[in-house]
């Protein structure tokens, strides 16, 4: 299925207008249209919108400071990774194990 480049591009440029204006009821109203599900929890719903802009590209400056200071305010980071592992040798070529930091 091949995606049309204007169709990507209309979406980042409407996903973007929306994050950007840190307008509530426009952001749930992209959510539902694009069939993104909505957190219930305000605290929760507030961290997705400023994670997601944290982690965007070419973000304008005071937009970024606001997305990181939301996120600072909610104590959480920008990352959307999952809990760091050490991975340890266990003697054998194939096995390792991963141990929790």
């Amino acid at each position: 299925m091949k995606v049309d480049a204007k169709v990507i591009a209309d979406y980042v440029k409407e996903r973007n207008d929306v994050l950007f204006s840190f307008d509530e009821v426009r952001i749930k109203a992209f959510m539902k249209k694009h069939l993104i599900p909505v957190p219930e929890d305000p605290n929760a719903f507030w961290g997705c919108v400023y994670k997601s802009i944290a982690n965007l590209n070419d973000v304008p400056k005071p937009v970024m400071k606001r997305a990181e200071e939301g996120l600072a305010k909610l104590g959480m980071d920008k990352s959307y990774s999952v809990p760091k592992v050490k991975i340890v040798k266990t003697g054998a070529p194939i096995r390792q194990k991963a141990e929790s930091l």
